[in-house]
């Protein structure tokens, strides 16, 4: 995977852009180990789930490196967008780098996510099973795990499944705070129910031409009589 993304990378680097190298390198390399998971992932029941939980989950070490990893590249992505562009070769389409851009920001959020599946998987099967309430009678699968991972990706909650372990707890709280870190809103406060948003602007001035020809002429708003308050 690494030489995937080290191949594919320099020659994207050396034929567009140099800021473009690392993002397609890295996309590359994810993409290649999300295909290899998700492969042995998507079709394990319960037993091969919980064997693949323990052998295939990265420690601690390697799971730090992927998220930060992740997470730098998905700010490494946002910053290249409106940079990259002036630097790419004559002959490319210049929203090229927009789309490698966004790319990188999706391949980063399910490796994310990815990483965190096997981790409940794990902390679901390590020891005395439990910690997760999926709500059925047969042990949860691989599928079930990539569920409760989306969800609280997507939602920053879980949604049908009830959390009973802190150790679980704990790593719910490491996914929000990762997806805070991709988060940037920008957009003005949330108001109070009921607020209405208000603006500086005046209202436009309503004439006769936009009243229309059968509406009733707007009067003229009189002048004052600037003899008359000129005598007094």
């Amino acid at each position: 995977m690494g030489l995937v993304g080290a191949v594919c990378g320099g020659l994207v680097g050396a034929l567009t852009s140099p800021a473009l190298g690392p993002l397609v390198g890295w996309d590359a390399a994810a993409l290649a180990w999300l295909g290899l998971v998700w492969h042995r992932l998507w079709r394990m029941d319960a037993a091969a789930a919980a064997r693949l939980a323990r052998r295939e989950d990265p420690d601690r070490a390697v799971r730090d490196v992927l998220l930060l990893a992740a997470f730098l590249v998905s700010l490494l992505a946002v910053g290249v967008l409106p940079t990259a562009g002036r630097r790419m070769r004559p002959g490319l389409p210049l929203d090229a780098n927009r789309g490698v851009g966004v790319l990188s920001v999706v391949v980063s959020w399910f490796v994310v996510h990815t990483v965190f599946t096997t981790r409940y998987a794990r902390l679901f099967y390590g020891g005395e099973p439990g910690g997760v309430d999926f709500h059925q009678s047969e042990p949860p699968c691989s599928v079930d795990f990539a569920y409760l991972a989306f969800t609280v990706g997507c939602a920053f909650q879980v949604s049908d499944t009830n959390l009973s372990s802190s150790e679980l707890r704990r790593t719910c709280c490491a996914v929000v705070s990762v997806r805070c870190g991709h988060r940037g809103d920008g957009g003005e406060p949330a108001r109070r129910p009921g607020e209405i948003a208000t603006t500086n602007r005046r209202a436009p001035r309503v004439t006769n031409r936009d009243l229309g020809r059968h509406a009733t002429p707007v009067p003229a708003a009189p002048r004052p009589n600037r003899v008359a308050t000129a005598r007094r």
